[in-house]
């Protein structure tokens, strides 16, 4: 039971990192920015236009 709970709390991290990554994703290609570091108070952070 204890393996079985371990697994489950690990499967829930992935998922959890995943759905970050996907929100974050989606924002992108809404927006064209890309989203801040977690934890900063800015959000959105504009992309350089050109190289």
């Amino acid at each position: 039971m204890l393996g079985y709970n371990a697994l489950v709390r690990g499967n829930k991290n992935v998922l959890n990192k995943l759905n970050r990554f996907a929100h974050d994703l989606h924002a992108y290609f809404v927006t064209g920015a890309r989203v801040s570091a977690r934890g900063t108070s800015r959000g959105v952070v504009p992309m350089k236009k050109g190289a």
